[in-house]
């Protein structure tokens, strides 16, 4: 998180977003991305970006689909999220193959209710390429992966935008629902070509409204303290390309590693 003041220019700093928003020392304009002037923080820009439907998006093709009421009476009969089962399905089809690679013939554009960042259109609309004359759980977890690749996809967008702007994002602090989903985290860290940090603390969107509520007063000197108390470490996730298989490892928090970072609620 940049903490230059309004007046001052900080072109190579990177920046940090929390529900497709970041804060920023200086202003950055196009599309919907804003600029907000101290709409969080005191004397920072806020940048904000986002996808018209994510979590949305992936309940609604996984309620449509034929398999999604039988879907949801196994998770439910095994104590289960039909997430759970999904992936669990994923990771069998997968065996022989690259994992994200199942869909390489199927795919689906996310903008069933328009396109909100960033390219600022509500006209546009989703569109499902692949289908055939088959309706099976096999091919609803298709259609799941094709989704959530899809919407990783939307990310990489933004932060293309955003990178076209003079950033130079390589990093995404992850915090939100999505985080507890692996499939989501490895297609994000696929499609983006950037790291994932995961905080330890499971509700760290929680977290941070409690820090910024007990805050004297709301500054990034008063909250850099108990950030630091309580996001001592971070899982890494790191994009396939950059491994052969996705690792976790511990990553120290710090002022450094948040520098070309983008942190999104998902």
């Amino acid at each position: 998180m940049t903490t230059k003041p309004q007046s001052q220019s900080c072109p190579d700093w990177g920046d940090v977003e929390l529900s497709y928003g970041r804060f920023t020392g200086r202003p950055l304009r196009g599309w919907d991305l804003g600029p907000y002037s101290e709409a969080m923080l005191p004397g920072m820009w806020l940048n904000e970006a986002g996808q018209s439907a994510v979590g949305s998006l992936v309940d609604f093709v996984i309620t449509t689909h034929a398999q999604g009421p039988a879907l949801a009476e196994t998770a439910k009969a095994e104590n289960r999220t039909v997430y759970e089962v999904l992936n669990e399905r994923l990771a069998i089809l997968e065996q022989n193959t690259l994992p994200g690679s199942l869909t390489a013939e199927f795919h689906v554009l996310p903008d069933f209710h328009g396109n909100r960042s960033p390219h600022a259109d509500p006209t546009l609309k989703g569109m499902v390429s692949g289908l055939g004359l088959s309706a099976t759980l096999d091919d609803l977890a298709k259609l799941y992966l094709a989704t959530i690749q899809a919407l990783a996809y939307g990310t990489r967008d933004i932060i293309r935008a955003l990178n076209a702007k003079g950033y130079a994002i390589d990093t995404i602090f992850a915090t939100g629902g999505g985080t507890k989903n692996p499939v989501f985290l490895r297609e994000h860290a696929n499609a983006t070509g950037c790291r994932i940090l995961l905080p330890q603390e499971p509700d760290a969107v929680l977290l941070g409204s409690a820090i910024l509520g007990a805050s004297p007063e709301m500054s990034m000197m008063t909250c850099a303290a108990p950030c630091r108390r309580w996001l001592v470490s971070v899982p890494r996730l790191l994009p396939m390309r950059v491994r052969n298989v996705i690792t976790m490892q511990n990553f120290p928090f710090s002022s450094q590693c948040i520098r070309n970072s983008y942190v999104t609620a998902i």
